[in-house]
């Protein structure tokens, strides 16, 4: 069993899209806030925009980490078929 770390190549390409997909979710999120004329999403975390300001961009890298590894390996294997190449 080898992780994505043994090849490289592969860990550089799924951080690349990781990454490219986590701003597009914050600019996502950004636009929907200036859609519906908001400043903050939530005033849970003043100052900061709210929580989803926190997590937008985490929300759509989990999700595209979650299907990636689904892809491979299965819903019940998702982590599996993220980490193990």
């Amino acid at each position: 069993m080898r992780a994505a770390s043994g090849r490289p190549a592969i860990a550089a390409l799924i951080a690349l899209i990781l990454s490219i997909l986590a701003q597009a979710g914050d600019l996502f999120e950004s636009a929907v806030k200036r859609h519906f004329g908001a400043k903050d999403a939530s005033q849970l975390i003043p100052g900061h925009g709210g929580v989803m300001d926190r997590l937008d961009g985490f929300l759509f890298a989990a999700l595209a980490a979650v299907v990636i590894g689904a892809l491979r390996y299965g819903m019940d294997a998702s982590a599996r078929g993220l980490l193990v190449w």
